[in-house]
């Protein structure tokens, strides 16, 4: 069972709680309701701000499920075809949904429509001043940026959504 909490930062000094902790008020489960019981080996959640809907990778499942607002499944679609397990997701403004998962050249940053159907991968350089990408995590802010996170270079990348890189830093 995914379980998904909301956290108050604001901690007062007669808390018994230690300055680590925070404390969490439970809102819901998120089950597939597909007959499954629970969500095998989530890797990743992504929560629209505009529409609310919560989007879950499942690599147990080969899948992403995606929720609305109430914690209720919408929709979910197979990753099967394009890799073999999703690791990182997110959305941009427009909808589309981007998965960085597993292909036998390495980890590659696919594209799929809201219905789910693939479109393809970004197409990212092989390599960045002359050291091959290993990307582990990415992110896409509010102007459809793409941030990458290369571990082997121990740098981030940024990239359109057309996959021309923009910048890099070091980490």
């Amino acid at each position: 069972i995914f379980l998904i909490v909301a956290a108050s930062s604001s901690i007062s000094q007669e808390s018994e709680f230690s300055p680590r902790s925070v404390p969490a008020e439970f809102l819901r489960d998120l089950l597939p309701q597909d007959g499954a019981e629970r969500i095998l080996r989530p890797t990743d959640i992504h929560v629209d701000e505009g529409s609310g809907e919560i989007f879950v990778s499942e690599s147990g499942g080969n899948r992403v499920l995606i929720f609305n607002a109430d914690g209720l499944l919408r929709y979910q679609f197979s990753c099967a075809g394009s890799m073999s397990h999703p690791v990182c997701l997110d959305v941009d403004s427009e909808g589309f949904i981007y998965i960085l998962g597993p292909r036998a050249e390495g980890r590659e940053i696919f594209r799929f429509d809201y219905d789910g159907l693939p479109m393809g991968t970004l197409p990212l350089p092989g390599e960045i001043s002359g050291r091959p990408l290993d990307l582990v995590s990415f992110a896409i802010d509010a102007s459809d940026r793409i941030f990458a996170l290369d571990r082997a270079a121990q740098r981030i990348c940024a990239f359109d959504r057309a996959g021309k890189l923009l910048d890099t830093f070091n980490v």
